[in-house]
């Protein structure tokens, strides 16, 4: 394990052979590092942390670092990154909040300059995060999702997989999955990106759902029962699954010709 003369490394730490840990970096008792992993200058991993294969911290990144939570008392809590995700500088993840909590990001991310990962959320694989993107606590981000710089996403908001937002979006409701997010923080319509890569009956599935949830309801407790066996494909299935869970923000939706929102100001739907 190719370890610079300046690195402070536990010695209870797991660290795989493999590991190269370059100058000024703090790797903490209970952090476990898996091969094929490069933690460059003055980067900091600490707590109940574990970092896949072949990671890449790249100068001043904090990883498993304690929760921006008043109530958190140092409680044992988690943060598991998975395999190839790459944390450019100065991006940070904090662990969970609560006993036995976790933050969790996926495999093949990407977490450009300064981005934030808040305790309790939860990053799927292949996400990218631009400069300066920022997720609160107990956020939710799905498979394929990229995220322009400057975004915000409030506490306990969902983003589902495949979907695209523009540069400073402050989100505040949940967007559905396969959604293009505009800068004024609505729907715009499908992410025509995310289209390549389903068959044209997927497709066409998926166009039909985004016409009826941008369509104009008074509330979104009408969702499931407008949505209904309406899917017929594996991705609009997904779409469908997504807006019964429900939500504790409520969903962001479009906007009409006028202007105003066809969706998105009423209440939740559970």
């Amino acid at each position: 394990m190719p370890v610079h003369s300046t690195a402070i490394v536990d010695p209870r730490a797991e660290v795989d052979e493999s590991v190269e840990i370059g100058p000024r970096c703090v790797i903490d008792e209970h952090v476990r590092i898996g091969a094929g992993c490069r933690i460059l200058f003055g980067a900091y991993l600490t707590g109940w942390t574990q970092i896949g294969e072949e990671c890449i911290l790249h100068p001043g990144s904090i990883v498993g670092h304690a929760p921006q939570d008043t109530k958190y008392k140092g409680e044992r809590s988690f943060c598991r990154v998975g395999p190839r995700t790459i944390f450019r500088e100065y991006a940070t993840v904090h662990r969970g909040s609560g006993v036995e909590s976790e933050t969790v990001i996926g495999a093949d991310c990407m977490l450009h300059v300064g981005a934030h990962v808040g305790h309790n959320a939860s990053v799927g694989d292949r996400v990218v995060l631009g400069n300066h993107v920022l997720l609160a606590g107990h956020t939710q981000v799905g498979d394929d999702v990229t995220m322009g710089p400057g975004t915000g996403l409030h506490q306990f908001t969902r983003i589902g997989e495949w979907t695209r937002v523009e540069s400073a979006v402050t989100i505040r409701q949940d967007i559905v999955p396969f959604a293009s997010v505009s800068a004024d923080d609505h729907i715009a319509g499908v992410n025509e990106d995310a289209l390549e890569t389903f068959s044209e009956a997927e497709v066409e599935d998926l166009r039909a759902l985004f016409h009826v949830f941008l369509s104009g309801h008074r509330s979104f407790s009408e969702l499931p029962g407008r949505l209904g066996d309406a899917a017929r494909t594996a991705p609009g299935r997904r779409f469908v699954e997504f807006v019964n869970v429900g939500s504790q923000r409520g969903f962001a939706g479009g906007k009409a010709p006028d202007g105003h929102r066809t969706t998105g100001q009423s209440s939740n739907a559970g």
